[in-house]
């Protein structure tokens, strides 16, 4: 890979690194605060009003202003905002910082992905994701495996003054970045010049009405792999709603059916991220053969996870658990590496800032509904209903695909090729109709 994705890995690596340890700070502080495990998990709830309300403006904004500077400028107010964790103790506060940092996640996610193909390319954007899962894994274990090791030495405000620095440092490293000339983000008045479907005026209020609402449907439209971008739509809003439902489980479920303590929390966290490594030696290794069926690996690591999470429905034995927890999380790693790179390929680099918005606000949604109804069915029933419910879920939309899809829809056949080209030829022919037509007329 290049010098500057090479950059751009490290800079994300400390900041990753620094919100691991963040994260576990701040789960622990608030199961201390209200000695619920329940209240922990609803700090994710909190956190997606943010990703609803702003994930389509993101969007536009990363095809308009350079991502670079988009990134620098959320790692620097994310750096000021950890810092007033030291400050305050009092529940309501600590949910309303979380807030303010999942919105800074929400604006900083499409620029992420627009300068990750960037710097990739896309014929190595499976790679680059693959590097960028395993860094994050890397330092998502030392994070969950230090953190404890620095609160019970330092105390929790340690914690957040360290993830201050890195997430400054981060910023520091990116504007070092060679991002390059990239089509949508040189300057916004070149934009207009380029597509004028963009804005009506140059003026500021008309360019900030039409960043907020418009054109991010038309731009979908305008992507010709539209059919593949829909089913991975659907695919990541499914998968977006069962796993913030197990995720919410797993608070109480942890806390307060299987007593973990605070180095057990650690150690469930721990091999739960060391799977995303193993997922990047997977992916990283097979990638000629999982570029060929990509949909087929999906689907498959998808029946796996929904197996699994019906067993944690039967099972207390926490060893047995986080043996599963192992291969829970290299499958989920691995369709989130799939789908993310092949949703990246199948856009068109001028409006992939604000499809990745857009499939930020689908998948928000369905994480706000997993979230509600992961909390009715905990309140009313218990922790393991909801493992059993949200396999449910997953295993029957993966046999529905494959009941109304069949082989082909995953495995591609040979014949499939002169298909592709005779729908090229079709495509031809019709423009030259039109064409003939409208020169006529």
């Amino acid at each position: 890979m290049k010098k500057s994705f090479r950059l751009f890995l490290l800079a994300y690596s400390l900041s990753n690194f620094g919100d691991t340890l963040r994260v576990v700070a701040v789960t622990i502080l608030i199961f201390n605060i209200t000695g619920s495990g329940l209240s922990a998990g609803l700090s994710v709830f909190y956190s997606l009003i943010p990703g609803i309300m702003l994930s389509r403006f993101a969007g536009k904004l990363g095809d308009i202003f350079h991502p670079k500077y988009v990134l620098v400028i959320v790692e620097l107010i994310r750096s000021i905002v950890v810092i007033l964790f030291i400050s305050f103790n009092d529940i309501s506060v600590i949910f309303i910082l979380l807030v303010i940092l999942a919105t800074l996640d929400v604006i900083y996610n499409p620029s992420f992905r627009k300068i990750c193909v960037n710097l990739a390319g896309k014929d190595k954007v499976l790679r680059g994701n693959s590097l960028l899962s395993g860094v994050s894994g890397l330092t998502n274990i030392l994070g969950s495996l230090l953190s404890v090791i620095i609160i019970s030495t330092c105390g929790s405000d340690c914690i957040f003054l360290i993830n201050s620095i890195l997430h400054a440092l981060s910023a520091a490293i990116i504007i070092l970045l060679n991002t390059g000339p990239a089509y949508g983000y040189r300057t916004h008045y070149k934009l207009i010049q380029r597509d004028n479907k963009l804005f009506h005026s140059m003026n500021k209020k008309g360019i900030m009405q039409k960043i907020a609402f418009g054109n991010i449907l038309e731009s979908l439209g305008n992507c010709s792999n539209i059919n593949v971008i829909k089913e991975i739509f659907l695919i990541n809003v499914i998968i977006s709603f069962c796993i913030i439902s197990i995720n919410m489980a797993f608070y109480p479920f942890a806390f307060d059916v299987l007593k973990v303590t605070e180095k057990g929390w650690s150690l469930i966290m721990s091999i739960f991220y060391t799977a995303n490594i193993l997922a990047m030696i997977i992916s990283i290794t097979f990638t000629k053969k999982i570029k060929k069926i990509y949909m087929l690996f999906v689907y498959v690591f998808l029946f796996i996870v929904s197996v699994i999470w019906f067993t944690y429905s039967i099972l207390d034995n926490i060893v047995i658990i986080l043996l599963l927890q192992l291969v829970e999380g290299i499958s989920l790693s691995l369709c989130g590496i799939l789908l993310l790179s092949k949703l990246q390929i199948s856009i068109e680099p001028q409006y992939l800032s604000r499809i990745t918005g857009l499939s930020d606000y689908i998948n928000n949604m369905g994480k706000l509904a997993g979230t509600v109804y992961a909390y009715i069915i905990i309140k009313y029933y218990s922790v393991k209903h909801v493992f059993v419910f949200s396999s449910f879920i997953i295993l029957s939309y993966v046999l529905f695909k494959t009941a109304i899809s069949g082989w082909s829809h995953f495995y591609p056949v040979k014949n499939n090729i002169y298909k592709g080209k005779y729908i090229e030829v079709y495509k031809k022919v019709r423009k030259y109709r039109k064409n003939k037509i409208w020169i006529g007329d």
